[in-house]
């Protein structure tokens, strides 16, 4: 305290008596001093206040000030009207060293708090330390910012007053060498500082504020004549003039003022007994200038992936226009930033307008559909481009292929330039990360909607979803053994054309990139050698993933990858934050160049893909589903609920046409997703006096087959084997269709002997008819025989006699030892030029029916492992025939 207690004993020359001087403006003392600043820190006695640094942000008054206890440290408090004042949390950054002078500012997302500090034995110096919220300070970026070097400084430097400007950051301080005297230093980023050289001030002065009103900037300080300012001109520099120092208040000690609704409110100390917090409001401002109005560019918004809805696309793979495209329903990450536009004067479809397209087709093309939107616009101000995630990576493309001459400027949020190490697995193998995000539920949905017991999940990726390759990560991202290897040498890389890749200089001066940091994100992997299932199945061709490497970026795009350009923007927001939050949006429209109040920012949600549940309706039929007396609709072929919890839900499907229909049901449980298809028939007429209704069950944490046991699930089996064999023609399937019906009306009179001796003859009778077909109609067939496991395991549940389950647990291991010489058998067939692709995807339905067993006999159900068992040993038969 050695040196701050030098200040205070300067400061006992002044009288005690405030008289206030009429150089500046006028001042009025607030009738409420000294204020009221309630604090209660654990272990520590406040008894005074002095220091204080203040912003006014959200509708809510921040100050971080001196604490007087038994030493010094800085604290924080709030207030809703600046009066009134409530301690939140006292800070020790230095393990029980003073620390003192606090000075804030805020850059971008990044609170950065000046300080000083003297150590043991040593001179007071500056320190600074930042923290993405003004509260919780990450302590790796504790900095000591200056010290005593200067002739003038000899004893200490302390009082840092910073603002930033035009990239630099200036550090007004005082020093000490006989008395205390304002230097100023200068910074590009913050923590390395060049001194101006000589002080400008002297006379015991202290500063501790600084505002800018048009082109001319004040400073506030203290000094034994009271509280003054002195002003000087744009620019500011080391070289700038200070003219006409002006003392506007007497005996009273660190001044910060700022201006809020054209008021300056200068709160300052008072040494009455114990330092005290007070406040005086200016009467007459400084004269606000009016700004000249911007031009007002029209924006065009490009989201994300999985954000562009088309059912007839998604839903039939149909070739429709982009104009059809549309915001995805159930995304609510672009409703904050499209209210706030709205907020700040700018009408949809004419200041800014989304552009959507196919997110699954590659980049350039959809550069290309960009290019002829902007062109048949026909704007008469060149638009600015503000892209999220993949939307900010096929704007950069765009702007790559066809230069700015249309456009503003380029900005991205969160875009993925340099690729994403997400894209390994499905590209690799057509695995997915698992994850809570859009790109996890757009990938996972084309595999359900284009699966078709054939192609494999690699085969369904890498053609149906295309942009998958263009995301491979650009630089090298793999590791075997230790060793880097080298994206060049890889037989999976990245199908951007080569031109795309690397941004020329051109693109770098009309792009603004914002990035997301300081969150674990994956940025590669670790490889080990290639399974016998991963060579049998031509996936992993460059290795199988065994663990993660990562780095910092938004929990999506290592920041390395989002930004790029001369001058990128980091935040420490996720990737979803990046676009829905007020602090993400307040980035955007910053980098825009949009003038915004802090009311206008609106906020929205994020979309909570798990717990989850989604319905598709891939026919012309309506959706509805009641839960809990509230009723959910359709929108565009899609049903989501959110935060979906366990329960029974009410699925209505309302005819409008007569036909068959298919529904996909998407569990997305905390901890794995379940995927079940229904198909139905809209025979009444008019069809719209048809509703059929299913009952749901839903378990958000492990989700099951969720179709309650009811009379419909035989239905829906005879109706989709009815369909199929119109063209297969298959007499075991005509047979299987007469013992369904058997089987329903067993099940309705509760006879569970003859019901399950039924099905088991439907399973022998679809397995007859699978191993006599090609392998074009042995998938349709397989899906009905899945349809009659579920069945199987639903309506026979807890029904148990006859069933050892000793003996189920022996044909589980009998069936998991088989598994390993059935692999080798099929790798030789391979080695010897067979075609064993669909024997090695029969050898993963045997693992998966083998798990699904062993997870049904830990939980009981012995039926359903049962019939998993009988699938098992018929499947294994079939596997051997090339």
């Amino acid at each position: 305290m050695k040196k701050i207690f030098s200040i205070l004993i300067l400061l006992t020359i002044f009288h005690l008596n405030t008289q206030f001087i009429h150089a500046f403006e006028s001042f009025v003392p607030d009738s409420s001093n000294p204020l009221s600043v309630v604090s209660n820190y654990s272990g520590w006695n406040e008894t005074g206040v002095m220091q204080s640094s203040i912003i006014f942000e959200n509708g809510e008054y921040k100050m971080w000030y001196t604490s007087v206890g038994a030493g010094l440290r800085i604290a924080y408090a709030t207030s809703s009207d600046g009066i009134h004042w409530q301690g939140a949390k006292l800070f020790d950054f230095l393990n029980g060293q003073d620390i003192h002078d606090p000075s804030m500012y805020r850059v971008g997302e990044t609170y950065l708090l000046y300080f000083a500090t003297t150590p043991s034995g040593e001179h007071t110096r500056i320190m600074k330390i930042e923290s993405s919220n003004g509260v919780d300070f990450d302590a790796s970026t504790l900095r000591t910012i200056l010290l005593p070097e200067l002739s003038w400084e000899r004893d200490g430097v302390s009082s840092p007053t910073i603002y930033f400007e035009n990239k630099t950051y200036f550090l007004f301080y005082t020093a000490l060498n006989g008395n205390w005297k304002t230097g100023l230093a200068t910074s590009s980023d913050g923590v390395n500082f060049s001194k101006c050289g000589n002080y400008f001030l002297d006379q015991d002065s202290v500063p501790k504020s600084f505002i800018k009103d048009g082109v001319s900037y004040y400073l506030f300080f203290h000094s034994p004549r009271g509280i003054e300012y002195v002003e000087t001109h744009a620019p500011l520099s080391c070289t700038s003039q200070w003219i006409n120092r002006t003392t506007i208040m007497s005996s009273s000690y660190f001044p910060f003022v700022f201006q809020k609704d054209n008021e300056l409110m200068l709160y300052y100390g008072t040494p009455s007994g114990d330092w005290k917090l007070n406040l005086a409001i200016s009467l007459n401002p400084l004269p606000t200038p009016t700004p000249t109005p911007l031009p007002k560019h029209p924006l065009i918004l490009i989201p994300g992936m999985f954000a562009s809805w088309n059912k007839e696309a998604l839903f039939h793979n149909a070739q429709v226009a982009q104009s059809q495209w549309s915001m995805n329903p159930m995304v609510n990450e672009y409703k904050g930033i499209e209210q706030t536009l709205n907020n700040l004067g700018y009408v949809k479809n004419t200041d800014y307008r989304f552009f959507n397209y196919d997110w699954r087709q590659s980049a350039e093309k959809t550069a290309d559909e960009l290019y002829s939107y902007i062109q048949n616009k026909q704007y008469t101000q060149k638009p600015i481009l503000i892209g999220h995630s993949l939307g900010g990576f096929i704007s950069r493309i765009y702007l790559q292929k066809y230069g700015p001459s249309q456009i503003n400027k380029v900005l991205t949020v969160g875009a993925p330039h340099g690729g994403t190490a997400f894209a390994y697995k499905p590209v690799e193998a057509g695995e997915i990360e698992t994850g809570d995000t859009f790109e996890w539920l757009g990938q996972k949905m084309i595999l359900q909607l284009y699966r078709n017991g054939i192609d494999s999940d690699k085969q369904i990726i890498n053609s149906y979803f295309p942009i998958a390759q263009n995301l491979l990560p650009l630089q090298n991202y793999l590791m075997r053994d230790g060793t880097i290897i080298a994206n060049s040498s890889l037989f999976m890389q990245n199908s951007l054309p080569l031109l795309y890749q690397i941004p020329n200089s051109q693109t770098l001066a009309s792009l603004q990139t914002i990035a997301g940091d300081s969150i674990d994100t994956l940025s590669g992997y670790k490889l080990s050698n290639r399974s016998v299932m991963d060579r049998l199945l031509d996936i992993y061709v460059d290795g199988r993933p065994t663990e993660r490497l990562t780095t910092n970026g938004d929990n999506l795009v290592i920041n390395s990858s989002a930004a790029i350009g001369n001058n990128p923007i980091f935040t420490n927001l996720n990737h979803g934050e990046l676009m829905y939050t007020v602090r993400g949006i307040k980035a955007i429209l910053q980098a825009a160049n949009i003038s915004f109040a802090e009311p206008d920012v609106a906020e929205s949600n994020k979309t909570q893909i798990s717990p989850s549940l989604i319905f598709l309706m891939l026919s012309p039929a309506k959706l509805q589903v009641v839960h809990d007396n509230k009723t959910y609709d359709e929108n565009e072929g899609q049903l989501f609920i959110e935060n979906a919890q366990s329960g029974n839900y009410l699925l209505r499907v309302i005819g409008q046409e007569k036909g068959r229909y298919t529904i996909f049901i998407g569990q997305l449980g905390s901890n794995k997703d379940m995927w079940n298809r229904i198909e139905g028939e809209i025979t009444q007429d008019p069809p719209t006096n048809q509703i059929d209704t299913y009952q749901i069950e839903s378990n958000s944490q492990m989700p099951s087959f969720p179709l309650s046991a009811t009379p419909a699930l035989f239905d829906e089996l005879a109706l989709y084997l009815t369909d199929i064999n119109k063209t297969l023609k298959k007499t075991d399937i005509a047979k299987s269709i007469s013992n369904i019906k058997f089987a329903k009306q067993f099940y309705s009179v509760q006879n569970k002997g003859r019901l399950k001796s039924s099905l088991l003859l439907t399973h022998q009778q679809l397995f007859l008819a699978y191993q006599k077909s090609n392998i074009n109609e042995k998938a349709k067939i397989f899906y009905a025989i899945e349809k009659l496991e579920e069945v199987y395991g639903k309506v026979l549940e807890n029904y148990n006699f006859g069933i050892v389950p000793s003996r189920l647990s022996k044909s589980i291991a009998v069936s998991k030892k088989l598994i390993s010489p059935l692999q080798n058998y099929l790798l030789q067939m391979k080695g010897r030029g067979k075609a064993v692709q669909k024997n090695a995807l029969q050898l993963i339905e045997i693992e998966k029916r083998t798990q699904l067993a062993e997870d049904a006999m830990t939980q009981k159900k012995y039926t359903q492992a049962e019939i998993y068992i009988k699938s098992i040993q018929k499947i294994q038969k079939d596997v051997r025939n090339m």
